[in-house]
């Protein structure tokens, strides 16, 4: 819900910010949700901003097609990014974890 809230909410500066600003708020909600979230919610959170971003920030609004290609470019990049952020977010995850298993094992041994 969140990329979608955030897509909602640029709605009003679609005119005074510029694609590529509007891309790159929506991929600070991106990195939160992947960060915060599953594999599963990190991809949801590439996919979601890209298909909010066409719809609600890209001419023609509330449509699901893009006529600039600079837009199209923005938007497949929004993606890309999101899918590449949710990985290694994952992987900090399940590290933290064995950290978090593995010092109170040594903790036990003392």
């Amino acid at each position: 819900m969140a990329p979608f809230l955030v897509a909602l909410a640029l709605v009003p500066l679609r005119t005074e910010l510029s694609a590529t600003n509007e891309a790159l708020i929506v991929v600070v909600v991106v990195v939160a949700v992947a960060a915060l979230g599953t594999r599963a919610a990190g991809a949801l959170a590439a996919l979601s901003p890209a298909a909010w971003f066409d719809f609600f920030l890209t001419r023609p609004y509330g449509q699901f097609a893009i006529d600039d290609g600079e837009e199209i470019q923005t938007t497949f990049l929004l993606l890309v990014v999101g899918l590449i952020v949710s990985q290694p977010a994952v992987r900090v995850r399940r590290l933290r974890t064995v950290v978090v298993a593995d010092t109170a094992y040594l903790a036990s041994l003392r």
